[in-house]
């Protein structure tokens, strides 16, 4: 279950477990809640690459529309006695045929909940894409009274935080992962009195910047002419954004560089010194941070997050503007630095991310709801 196909972090998670997952062993088909070019600012990047690898695709509107048969149908249906033949079935009829119901993204489950049998309900996994560090009302649209079954890539202290609002519930384990290819660390260090910075990212609320814009201003100190360049849709005036570089009279060394179809070919070749991204409970936040760490671009992370006890060796998470500011400078200015700390990145990428490693984990879930 999906809400859309556009070039988002959700809908390539869900491509990437499509992917991998064994088709000898399942059949996947996806029910998509929107219908295509919902959005004309969003291309739906991920419909074709679903449909390349066999998965059907239905989508709510067709599946929910109640069916209105033409005269000459009617007058065949009582000639003949049959059905009709391309007679809608019902959502209830629908999600009955699947062993296990994946809604990918909290926020689709209570889209289709209340329109759900309890037996329905209960094998569906919702997979927690998002967190309460975005937003705290993140869950608001839960029955609460349900017992619902999240998977997500939270450890145990953080997933206690993360669904602190539910009496019960059941939790799965499932790594945020990706394709790791063959082509190994693409990125090498430069020395430049020009730096550029990247931040990945959809400009929104949700996704605060102004921890880096605010640290990007305390580098300027040392290296006046280097540049933030953040990369992603959004509306930096209608999120806010312009108003802290118009304060910081930073003026055009922020540049706003729009959506990127390609974020490892952007980061390569605007040859990037090091990017900043955001992290939550210590680890990164998405899948742009791993997509750069597959290439080796290193990063450094500002934690959003209340704890950075489950942080990861090679994966600094900061708290403090000054302190990221001074471990930006270190990292620019000095290639041993920024070649260790993107070697570190490159292989835990490799070695816990790989969605080849991961799959089993979900797979094995899939399988204890076969009928």
């Amino acid at each position: 279950m999906v809400s859309e196909f556009y070039q988002a972090g959700t809908q390539r998670f869900t491509y990437e477990v499509d992917r991998a997952i064994n088709r000898d062993q399942f059949e996947v088909n996806i029910l998509c809640l929107l219908p295509l070019s919902h959005n004309p600012a969003w291309e739906d990047h991920y419909f074709t690459k679903h449909a390349e690898l066999g998965t059907q695709i239905f989508f709510l509107e067709d599946i929910a529309r109640p069916f209105v048969p033409s005269i000459g149908q009617r007058i065949q249906r009582k000639l003949l006695g049959k059905p009709f033949p391309h007679e809608q079935q019902s959502l209830h009829q629908f999600l009955d045929s699947y062993d296990v119901i994946s809604f990918w993204g909290e926020y689709n489950y209570p889209v289709l909940s209340r329109k759900m049998t309890p037996q329905q309900k209960a094998k569906s996994l919702i997979h927690i894409m998002n967190s309460r560090h975005q937003t705290n009302t993140l869950y608001k649209d839960f029955d609460k009274n349900e017992v619902p079954h999240f998977v997500s890539g939270f450890k145990d202290d953080e997933v206690a935080y993360e669904l602190a609002e539910f009496k019960n519930y059941r939790h799965s384990f499932l790594a945020l992962s990706l394709h790791i290819d063959d082509s190994g660390i693409q990125w090498s260090y430069r020395h430049t009195d020009k730096p550029r910075i990247g931040v990945f990212t959809r400009i929104t609320s949700h996704k605060p910047l102004d921890p880096f814009i605010y640290a990007f201003h305390e580098l300027l100190n040392e290296v006046p002419h280097a540049e933030l360049h953040i990369f992603g849709t959004g509306d930096p005036q209608k999120e806010g954004v312009t108003k802290y570089i118009r304060h910081l009279e930073l003026g055009d060394r922020v540049k706003f560089r729009g959506h990127q179809e390609d974020i490892k070919k952007t980061a390569i070749n605007e040859k990037l010194s090091l990017v900043w991204f955001h992290g939550y409970y210590g680890v990164p936040g998405g899948f742009a941070g791993f997509d750069i760490c597959s290439i080796g671009v290193p990063q450094l992370f500002w934690n959003f997050g209340n704890t950075t006890d489950g942080s990861i060796e090679g994966f600094p998470m900061y708290s403090n503007i000054n302190a990221f500011a001074k471990r930006t400078l270190e990292i620019i200015n000095d290639g041993e630095e920024a070649q260790k700390l993107s070697h570190i990145q490159y292989q835990y990428i490799c070695e816990v991310r790989n969605v080849r490693k991961c799959i089993t984990a979900i797979e094995s879930l899939y399988l204890t709801f076969k009928s």
